[in-house]
């Protein structure tokens, strides 16, 4: 699964329930898990969940967000709920543009 996010798709929520962009159905995920947001030429991930969201970035460390915002700045891959890597099956795959 992939998912750009650009200025024309400057939001998009991942979480279990049928009306999110991208439905991840899995236990651990929540209805409304994160967002994925464009604001002021910057891209970010909100963790709404009670899990926490894996989010693992070119050349960085995973981390796991946790009802917080962080800035996003190289593509990268996110497990709503459960860890990934650059080749889990059940990684959401994230793109982005930078704005010049």
């Amino acid at each position: 699964m992939v998912v750009i996010v650009n200025e024309a798709n400057a939001r998009v929520e991942i979480g279990r329930q049928k009306s999110n962009d991208i439905q991840v159905v899995n236990n651990r995920v929540s209805r409304t898990h994160a967002l994925i947001e464009h604001k002021n030429g910057k891209y970010y991930l909100t963790d709404l969940s009670s899990n926490g969201t894996y989010l693992l970035m070119e050349g960085r460390k995973g981390i796991t967000v946790r009802k917080k915002e962080v800035l996003l700045t190289a593509k990268g891959v996110i497990g709503p709920g459960y860890k990934v890597d650059f080749k889990s099956p059940d990684a959401v795959h994230l793109l982005f543009e930078q704005t010049p």
